[in-house]
């Protein structure tokens, strides 16, 4: 096939994926907490974004190369394997199921999930460092934003802005103190979009929201690339012995410095993209290496190597997974990154072509996505105890970036199922809380009929029952 016939039919899927995801959300009413949905827009944006932007401005590209062509391709049917994972796990959706968020049976949560998201992000770095103990507690910073997400949903679902708005007085501070500290954008990056997803979507979504999210994400790439262009100044030690606040004002002065009208002009976007945000060059030179020089893992790497990851260290000295993935993606595309210089992150589209080639990435997408719906669809149901819902919700905030390689995430969500795990249990056994989750189950419990022991009884014969003669 011409390669301009192929690429033009590229981009009319780009389009096609964009409008089944608005359907899918359109006859769902809703994108519940964005946990599922949030999934394919950080893989378009990851895979497809360096593509996207340029042609949708008519800005000038290269030719495109076969491997480039052939990434963009199977990102897009694998997309669409997704949406039609998410629509058979959704199907109680389209049958009247009647969610309950649970941030709205007891919406104390918000705030509580807040305090301890601040304090381990602010906090746990200078605790000693115990290598069974600390990935748990670090694990746990999620909270913070899993407070902000239930802060926004509740808001909608009960006009509660007052806590919407303390739970922003949380987040941002919080989130601006970790940018200048790290040099990463961690909670103020892409995760910002969520929130304004699911404010957007979360009831009652009209095509005109779309707009506006389309506009946000617009927005997010100028944001991105002045962070690019400024992220420096923290990286390379100019902020070193100054204090929190004036770690703060500095960085942002020269932030708000680097802003002019050229940020937002589309050349810009499409720089913001291909500088960082799209990570599809990985996946590009994994076409042209695996296979021919690299074998495919079929399997292994998938499934073989996170239940390695489970190992401790302490039984395990040698131990060679990390959570780095740079010899990972070494491996497959012939790169010789350093884990010492870099850490690069793929989405789970790398690890499954490394196994299954382009096959492997469409069937494994509409597992994703169906597992990933099924997940939230049971945050979502009434009787859910306050622990389950802890480990789904960590869960599904850790995978909405994607996924990344398998055996990393395990290394992630191991520590995050147990640090979910012990906080449930220790806050249904909280008196503070008092929580609604226990009341409703005790009540159903209450309001469950008892069987006969006899059996039913039969219908009253004539005469039976009635009073005898005086």
């Amino acid at each position: 096939m011409d390669a301009r016939i192929w690429e033009n039919l590229v981009l009319g899927l780009c389009f096609v994926v964009v409008v089944v995801f608005i359907a899918l959300i359109k006859r769902h009413r809703s994108v519940m907490m964005g946990f599922t949905l949030f999934v394919p827009l950080s893989i378009f944006l990851t895979n497809l974004s360096a593509f996207f932007i340029p042609k949708v401005f008519f800005l000038d590209m290269p030719p495109p190369t076969l491997e480039q062509l052939i990434v963009w391709t199977y990102s897009c049917f694998a997309l669409l394997a997704y949406a039609y994972g998410v629509w058979r796990a959704w199907r109680p959706l389209r049958e009247g199921f009647k969610r309950k968020n649970p941030f709205v049976v007891e919406p104390k949560l918000i705030l509580v999930f807040a305090g301890v998201g601040a304090v381990v992000n602010l906090f746990a770095a200078a605790l000693p460092y115990v290598p069974t103990l600390s990935p748990v507690l670090f694990k746990l910073g999620l909270l913070i934003q899993l407070a902000f997400l239930g802060a926004v949903s509740s808001a909608i679902d009960r006009s509660d802005y007052g806590r919407l708005f303390l739970a922003i007085g949380i987040f941002v501070p919080v989130g601006l103190i970790m940018v200048v500290t790290t040099g990463f954008a961690g909670m103020l990056g892409t995760f910002m979009l969520h929130p304004l997803f699911v404010f957007l979507f979360y009831k009652r979504p009209r095509f005109w929201k779309a707009g506006v999210f389309a506009v946000a994400v617009y927005a997010f790439f100028t944001v991105a690339g002045v962070w690019f262009a400024t992220r420096g100044i923290i990286r390379e030690g100019h902020l070193v012995g100054l204090s929190t606040a004036d770690k703060v004002t500095t960085f942002f002065g020269q932030f708000s410095n680097t802003l002019d009208f050229a940020v937002v002009a589309p050349e810009s976007v499409r720089m913001a993209a291909a500088n960082r945000v799209d990570l599809s060059v990985y996946n590009v030179l994994q076409v042209a290496w695996t296979g021919e020089k690299e074998p495919y893992s079929w399997g292994r790497s998938l499934f073989i190597d996170p239940l390695l990851a489970l190992v401790p260290r302490a039984l395990w000295p040698g131990k060679t997974i990390s959570l780095g993935d740079s010899e990972f993606i070494n491996r497959y595309t012939g790169m010789s990154l350093s884990n010492s210089n870099i850490s690069v992150d793929t989405n789970i589209t790398f690890e499954l072509y490394a196994n299954f080639s382009w096959v492997g990435v469409v069937v494994g997408l509409f597992f994703y996505g169906y597992l990933m719906a099924r997940m939230e669809l049971k945050l979502m149901t009434p009787g859910t105890s306050l622990t389950l819902m802890l480990v789904l919700s960590l869960l599904l905030l850790g995978l909405t970036s994607g996924g990344r390689r398998a055996a990393a995430m395990m290394l992630e969500l191991g520590p995050t199922v147990v640090g979910a795990f012990l906080l449930g249990k220790f806050l249904e056994s909280s008196r503070f809380l008092r929580l609604r989750f226990n009341r409703a189950k005790k009540r159903r419990r209450r309001a469950r009929p008892s069987v006969p022991i006899h059996g039913p009884k039969r219908a009253a014969r004539p005469g039976e029952g009635a009073a005898a003669p005086a």
